[in-house]
Parts: C-alpha cells; sequence; structure tokens
C-alpha cells in the first residue's frame, strides 16, 4: 500500500523554509538557524523553527500552516498551541549554554545563549487572511506576536535589519503595555504603516485617554509602498547601503589575515556588531565608506600613500584604509591597519571596540578584484596601554597617525524632503 503524502507537513516544512529566506535576507543568512536542534541523545529535540540570534537577541519563529475552519477563520486552539510553543522555545533556550548550529547558509556556528538577554517570539501562521483582532498575546510568560501571511512579508521587507525590526517590536510592547486594546481594521502590516509614516512612533494614538482604540486605517500599507518619498528613502538606503552590506558579506567570508589566531567566535562578535546598525546607519556608513574610496583616488600617485579615514560610531570606531596595488605582501597593510586601528581606539576613548579594513585604491572600479585584510580587537584602557610602547608612539608620530587629524562633522536627512532648502541649492 502506498503511503500518502501528509499535505499539512509539506505545507508546514515550505513555510519554515520560505520564514527562513525571509530571515536570511533580511536579516543576512550568517545568525540565521532553520530547525536548530539543542539537547544530546534522547533528549535531542528541535528547538523552534527558525532561531535569529544577533549578539545579545534572540528571535524565535514558530511557523504553523493552519487549515482554516469551516466558518473561514482560523481555530483559536490552533494559534495558541503556536504560542504556547514560542513560550516553551525560550524557557528552553535560557538553559543551553554554547551550542553548536548550522546556519541557513550551511556554515557552522558556536552560540553562547548566556549572553543572550533579549528574547522575542514570533507565531506566524500562514495560510490565510489576518484574523480581526489576533495579533498580540501578552497573556503569558514572554509576548508573544502573532504575524499573519501577508505581515510576515511586510514586515521582513520595512524592517529589514535585527535593529529596525527589534525596535517596532519594542515600541508596540510598549505602547500596548498599558493595558490598551487595539483593534485593527486589516492587517497589523496596516500598524506598521501607521508607525513608520509618524517617525517610528503610533503617533497620537499613544497619548490616547482609551481603553480600546479601533484602528480604521486599511491602504495604509500599500499607500506607504506607493507614497514617492519613501520611495526615494528606500532607494537611497539601497545605493549607499549596499556598500556596507558588501563589507559585512566580505566579513562574512572569514577573511582572516595570516597568522590570525582568533576563533571564530570572537570574530563574529564583530561581525555582529557591523550587522546591528539600522537601515538609516547602514547608510552613512556605506556613504562614508564609498566616500573615502573615491578621495583616497584623489591623493599622491605614489604607491606608498596611503589613505585612512577614521568614522567613530556608537561603541565602535571604524577605520576604512586604501593603498596601491598589492604585491602579495600581505604584511605592510596589516601592520599599518593596525597601528591605525591603535591610534583610533587612543584617539577615541569611548569605544573600545575598533574595527578596521583596508584594500586596493582602485576597489572603487573593482571591488570584485580587491583583497581584503582586516584588524579587529576590544581593548580595555590597561590593554591599551599594554600596546602603546614608547616605540609604537614614535611610529605614529613620525607616520602621522592621528596627529593633526582633518575633522568632519555633518547633518544627515533620512527622507529627502526633510533637507533644508539652503542645503539643496
Amino acid at each position: 500500500m502506498t503511503k500518502l503524502p501528509n499535505v499539512f507537513n509539506e505545507k508546514g516544512s515550505a513555510a519554515e523554509t520560505l520564514i527562513a529566506d525571509f530571515c536570511g535576507n533580511a536579516f543576512f543568512k550568517d545568525f540565521c538557524f532553520k530547525n536548530p536542534y539543542v539537547g544530546t541523545g534522547k533528549d535531542r529535540k528541535e528547538l523552534c523553527d527558525v532561531l535569529v540570534i544577533l549578539g545579545d537577541t534572540a528571535i524565535i519563529w514558530q511557523i504553523k500552516n493552519i487549515k482554516i475552519g469551516e466558518n473561514g477563520h482560523f481555530k483559536q486552539s490552533d494559534i495558541d498551541k503556536a504560542v504556547k510553543q514560542c513560550r516553551g522555545a525560550k524557557r528552553k533556550l535560557t538553559t543551553l549554554g554554547k551550542i553548536e548550529l548550522t546556519n541557513v547558509a550551511g556554515k557552522p556556528k558556536t552560540i553562547d545563549t548566556t549572553k543572550v538577554k533579549n528574547v522575542y517570539l514570533i507565531a506566524a501562521i500562514e495560510g490565510g487572511l489576518a484574523e480581526f483582532g489576533s495579533f498580540y498575546d501578552d497573556s503569558g510568560n514572554g509576548n508573544v506576536h502573532i504575524f499573519f501571511e501577508k505581515f510576515t512579508r511586510y514586515t521582513t521587507k520595512h524592517l529589514n535589519t535585527v535593529t529596525d525590526f527589534v525596535r517596532y517590536i519594542n515600541n508596540k510592547e510598549r505602547f500596548l503595555s498599558d493595558g490598551k486594546g487595539l483593534i485593527i481594521s486589516g492587517g497589523e502590516e496596516e500598524l506598521l504603516a501607521v508607525y513608520i509614516n509618524n517617525n517610528r512612533t503610533f503617533g497620537n494614538m499613544e497619548d490616547a485617554d482609551a481603553t480600546h482604540i479601533f484602528l480604521d486605517t486599511e491602504g495604509s500599507a500599500d499607500k506607504l509602498e506607493n507614497n514617492q518619498g519613501y520611495k526615494t528613502k528606500q532607494e537611497i538606503d539601497e545605493h549607499w547601503g549596499k556598500a556596507w552590506d558588501m563589507l559585512i558579506q566580505k566579513k562574512s567570508e572569514g577573511l582572516t589575515h595570516k597568522g590570525d589566531t582568533s576563533t571564530t567566535e570572537d570574530r563574529d562578535k564583530f561581525l555582529a556588531k557591523m550587522m546591528s546598525h539600522d537601515r538609516f546607519e547602514r547608510r552613512i556608513l556605506g556613504k562614508t565608506y564609498i566616500d573615502a574610496a573615491v578621495e583616497s583616488t584623489r591623493g599622491s600617485t605614489s604607491k606608498d600613500f596611503v589613505y585612512r579615514r577614521y568614522y567613530p560610531a556608537k561603541g565602535v570606531t571604524y577605520v576604512f584604509a586604501f593603498m596601491g596595488e598589492l604585491d602579495g605582501n600581505h604584511q605592510p597593510r596589516q601592520t599599518m591597519l593596525h597601528v591605525a586601528a591603535l591610534a583610533a581606539r587612543k584617539q577615541f576613548p569611548k569605544n573600545t571596540m575598533v574595527i578596521a579594513v583596508v584594500t586596493e585604491r582602485n576597489m572603487i572600479k573593482n571591488a570584485k578584484g580587491c583583497s581584503f585584510d582586516w584588524v579587529m580587537f576590544d581593548l580595555d584602557d590597561k590593554e591599551l596601554q599594554r600596546e602603546l610602547t614608547a616605540e609604537l608612539e614614535a611610529f605614529m608620530k613620525q607616520y602621522d597617525f592621528l596627529q593633526n587629524p582633518k575633522i568632519q562633522a555633518f547633518k544627515a536627512y533620512e527622507y529627502e524632503e526633510d533637507v533644508p532648502d539652503e542645503l539643496k541649492r
């Protein structure tokens, strides 16, 4: 007798793969894990359908492809089951310690769950329209966000970094934490559109003195996507942000210099930091990097000429360096980059972490044909003092490592219409 395939298991597996792909495309594949199994022997079980872990943040996805009932709606018991599974996965995650997982790109990763401070729970319901009023469950240990099919796709498109995604979740939980009841006409994508249109707030609803709010803004989600100002913002984000995404990809490929003794886990810490910036910050970082690359081509034509740009961000200082053609010996530019990184750590003492990258000056014309070297460290003040020997200090002074830096300050605008007329001119 031929065994018939389980249609709903197949649909469920397809849904899990789809969500894993969405997460991978939005957040990068390095820290996305599909069907992660934890434990050993008989205790080895699937933790959840999709797990995203970046730094101290974890996002647990439980995907359900649920059969529609006779009344055209999902069974509440099926949604409750997904919610319960999310909370169970959170309890399990916090007890695991260090675990070995394989990400959706097929690479092994060591994850230390003791460093996870914030866990977000997503019950993603596939196969139907949003349930009226059912998008959030705060009745148990861990708030669970119920994403219906359309919203899952909408949110991974418009909140396509972990930071942007988590910021919305936090603001939503804060908004609803005072007991407000919120009913949405349409799906949650309408609420997200309101949030984006109101500069990442929920507008005057946040000040409303009401126990229940009915949000009747159906069509807001489509209107946002068709808004020319928002389209322009997305185009600029993509144009400049792809330079930063390219650097993340280069770092993700495991590019390390000869003799590097750091572990994969250590290198992942710095990769996670580069990925921790939101989409607007990535636009600024990408533009800064490309501007530096262009500027480096305008300097001396000497093969020994080095152009360096330092960018102190929140919690990390970036060093972008460009040199002449690589002759096969990476050591000179690795040495230069190490000194530049130490100079940055000394110059910007609030940031103990430094991420420095160097490539050829022709990168602006031929990024694919260039090679990249990295120096990354996180030094406290005592460690810095041990590194800064008298000989090194003299070397920094002789070769002008941040001795007389040219400082540039700028103000960036996320939306083109916010730029003052005098700056447009």
